[in-house]
């Protein structure tokens, strides 16, 4: 299996000097952590349903890549959480405003001696140089059995495979991102790095904003309605509830589709520790 080889490139040394510079969940915008908590909060509670319905509850977790600690508060409530975070100012917010344990060493270093019975790292194996060994390292934190989340970009997605458009393949491609999956080679990664997994693609946003990158060649400038389906008509309209409802079916109809086709825009894969 082969990897872009980014020569000299340092990913911490991304991360803590450059990253949030570059990168942030409103195109172009500077947010604080407390910004992107608030923001993020609301729109990872799918994520955690999805987390609490195959990861039995009551374990202790680590999120790699935790960012300002939005994920790891949606699922506080059900499981015992850990942090690891490189950048210093969300890794602060995390233990000092969500009262979350928090540490921004590497891997091997952080919760010296202690095992976790699942780890999940949202946007995180594309960052890395070589992604079989870093499996290989997530894998000796976890317990006998234990569960892997990952999620990361869908290099088959739909705004790159289906509509072709040369605007989003600059807006997608991410110099921190050294390796660029599909499904099949995420799967046959996980498998290298010591996990049996199943994967399956997401589609995070929605018919409306697909819309306006094929119209107007540029992503919508709010993340939450990008993801929210659109409700043309005012609620107080008497048509509103079949109009609205219409659009909804046809947003929810569209994102299955793409789903059913594998080009959905996340693609996500559940791992245990092939030990078992």
């Amino acid at each position: 299996m082969r990897f872009l080889d980014v020569e000299g490139f340092d990913v911490r040394e991304y991360y803590r000097s450059k990253y949030r510079e570059n990168h942030n969940y409103i195109p172009g915008q500077q947010m604080t952590p407390e910004e992107r908590f608030l923001l993020m909060r609301p729109v990872v509670a799918e994520r955690a349903r999805f987390f609490k319905d195959h990861v039995p509850h009551g374990g202790s977790v680590l999120e790699i890549g935790c960012s300002s600690g939005f994920f790891l508060d949606a699922i506080q409530d059900t499981y015992d959480v850990y942090g690891s975070e490189w950048d210093a100012q969300d890794a602060a917010y995390v233990r000092d405003v969500g009262g979350l344990p928090c540490e921004e060493g590497d891997l091997a270093d952080i919760y010296p001696g202690k095992s976790f019975s699942a780890i999940c790292a949202y946007r995180v194996l594309e960052h890395q140089p070589d992604p079989v060994e870093w499996l290989k390292q997530v894998a000796t934190r976890l317990v006998s059995g234990g569960y892997l989340i990952v999620e990361v970009p869908n290099a088959e997605e739909a705004l790159l495979t289906l509509y072709d458009i040369p605007e989003f393949k600059d807006f997608w491609w991410r110099e921190a991102h050294p390796v660029n999956f599909n499904l099949s080679n995420l799967v046959d990664t996980m498998l290298n790095g010591g996990f049996e997994s199943n994967g399956h693609t997401y589609q995070e946003y929605s018919l409306r904003n697909h819309m306006e990158w094929l119209w107007n060649r540029k992503p919508m400038q709010d993340p939450i309605e990008a993801r929210e389906f659109f409700a043309p008509v005012a609620k107080d309209h008497p048509a509103a509830p079949w109009m609205n409802r219409l659009f909804a079916n046809m947003d929810k109809e569209y994102r299955n589709e793409l789903v059913t086709a594998k080009v959905g825009n996340i693609l996500r894969a559940v791992g245990r520790r092939l030990d078992i």
